[in-house]
């Protein structure tokens, strides 16, 4: 979990990075940077200018799998677990999920992929037609993650279940408030 202070509505924030696959396609992209400069400037003179050219679009593709493909983040708020990787992205509703485990057997028939290491949680969820999905997702602390997805799960049950006796009394204080505001304009009105 995050060390900073939540914003409005979020519970939990995780992160996975995997820095050996951002490592690997990093110095791909360097390496393959490097022998184009080589061929640029004069390694083989009798190279085509497209393939001169050739290691830095493998450098550049390279250098963004290593940014969007290496960071798994997710986020727990009041009423869904947003998980993101790279440009892949996936709202879970916590109303929906039926469980949360870091324990399971790989490979995961049917669960869509969303991790950079190898430990991560299996989350199953139904959707708002019936339909039951399942996804991988990543993280430093898989136990954290779990334990978080099960405490929002807890809380959204507690708070349909039972309107909270303080959320009551502020709402009797509030209407007695606007009643009596009402009341002042109308005698106003009457001066």
């Amino acid at each position: 979990m995050s060390d900073q202070a939540p914003e409005r509505g979020v519970r939990a924030r995780h992160k996975e990075i995997s820095r050996t696959l951002a490592g690997l396609l990093g110095g791909l992209a360097l390496a393959s940077a490097g022998f184009g400069v080589a061929l640029l400037f004069g390694l083989d003179p009798a190279a085509p200018l497209w393939a001169r050219f050739m290691p830095f679009g493998v450098s550049a593709f390279s250098a963004l799998a290593s940014v969007l493909r290496s960071v798994v983040r997710t986020t727990i708020t009041g009423e869904a677990v947003e998980v993101e990787k790279g440009l892949a992205s996936v709202r879970i509703p916590l109303a929906g999920i039926a469980s949360a485990s870091t324990e399971f057997k790989t490979p995961v028939r049917g669960a869509q992929l969303f991790m950079a290491g190898s430990r991560g949680v299996l989350v199953e969820w139904t959707d708002a037609l019936g339909a039951t999905h399942k996804a991988l997702v990543g993280a430093d602390e898989p136990g954290a993650l779990a334990a978080d997805i099960h405490a929002a799960r807890s809380a959204l049950r507690a708070q349909v279940r039972v309107r909270a006796p303080e959320e009551a009394g502020e709402a009797d204080a509030e209407a007695d408030a606007e009643a009596a505001v009402a009341d002042a304009d109308a005698a106003s009105r009457r001066r």
